[in-house]
């Protein structure tokens, strides 16, 4: 069984600034899979006042098992807009598998200036209401 958590401050020294913010910020949860962390995923609310997806990572020796479906779900429980973003590199099939699975659209094409791949848009309708799990404690 998955179990997803708040990170803690004290755990973001380790990680990389994006990852640190979120924790810091309370909007980064890991997955636990028999004790170990097994996944994370970043909730922002940045992209044009909207929530975001930032980041979202499993384990690859864990992938396909549920867990990366349960990080999207939980971000989007928290979500308190109408509508959640993912933008995602074009090349990241995987990913792109994920949040269509997870009832994501593909809204658009985004080109960085800033670096040379596309990046694809997808969106969902949430319902919008923030409830608390309490089965989810902090990490």
């Amino acid at each position: 069984m998955v179990e997803i958590y708040d990170c803690h401050p004290e755990a973001a020294d380790a990680l990389g600034r994006c990852l640190h913010e979120a924790i810091v910020r309370r909007t980064c949860w890991v997955a636990l899979l028999r004790g170990e962390i097994a996944g994370y995923v970043i909730l922002q609310h940045t992209f044009f006042g909207e929530g975001q997806i930032v980041l979202l990572g499993v384990h690859p020796g864990l992938r396909r098992r549920g867990i990366g479906t349960a990080l999207a779900a939980h971000a989007e429980d928290r979500c308190h807009t109408r509508t959640i973003f993912a933008c995602l590199p074009h090349r990241d099939e995987p990913m792109r598998r994920l949040v269509r699975k997870c009832g994501f659209r593909r809204s658009g094409i985004r080109d960085q200036s800033f670096d040379p791949q596309r990046v694809v848009v997808y969106t969902k309708e949430v319902a919008g209401a923030v409830e608390v799990d309490p089965g989810l404690v902090n990490y």
